[in-house]
């Protein structure tokens, strides 16, 4: 899938996923009094607050990371990869990383990264995925709690819930991200070997004619 088409139809799939998730917590609390939202829970914002906050939120955390995402341009790799862990290293540290290592950076974040920028463009492409696997997530449990009384949806909820703050939309988002992060690599490994057989095509091309 081209670069364009993932942007833009992130963007709609964000757009969508988080009107779904305001338009079930309108629809099935009115009031906002089950609300999590700190903007609301702490602070005691009213709807047009807990809006703003998510549409503020969205355009900061998502939506600018999805734009550098869409225009900026692949990694030129000085070294060429002979594999997608090797691509990774490289995308991200400057250098191929042993396999223990990139494990461990991959899911403790040390050593930190070299190119932030990368990690930017990632975050716009998997963090907004999360999202809207978080939102639609949101939206099945209001559902699921409210209208359809799942006691045994209901009962794990509330088993996952410290300081009744319920985080397994959030235990489920987890796995997404790291799900999204693997299609982006892959993503932009496919990329990067198309622009190199490219080269190598229009570099064959110029020796021919000479």
């Amino acid at each position: 899938m081209k670069r364009t088409t993932w942007m833009v139809t992130t963007l709609f799939a964000v757009t969508a996923a988080r009107a779904s998730d305001l338009a079930t917590t309108f629809h099935f609390d009115p009031s906002l009094s089950r609300e999590v939202n700190p903007i609301v829970a702490q602070l005691g914002g009213d709807a047009k607050a807990l809006l703003l906050s998510n549409m503020i939120g969205v355009a900061v955390f998502l939506f600018i990371p999805l734009f550098w995402f869409w225009r900026c341009r692949s990694k030129r790799l000085t070294v060429s990869p002979t594999s997608l862990r090797d691509f990774a290293s490289l995308l991200f540290y400057d250098r191929i990383l042993p396999k223990w290592q990139l494990w461990s950076a991959s899911l403790l974040g040390w050593p930190l990264p070299k190119d932030w920028s990368q990690v930017v463009r990632l975050w716009g492409f998997a963090g907004c995925w999360t999202v809207v696997f978080g939102g639609f997530l949101a939206t099945f449990s209001w559902w699921a709690v409210s209208e359809w009384h799942w006691a045994w949806y209901q009962a794990l909820r509330s088993a996952l819930a410290p300081g009744n703050y319920p985080v397994i939309e959030l235990l489920a988002c987890i796995p997404t991200f790291y799900v999204a992060a693997i299609v982006f690599v892959r993503t932009e490994y496919a990329e990067f070997r198309n622009r190199t057989a490219d080269d190598v095509a229009q570099l064959s091309s110029k020796t021919n004619a000479a």
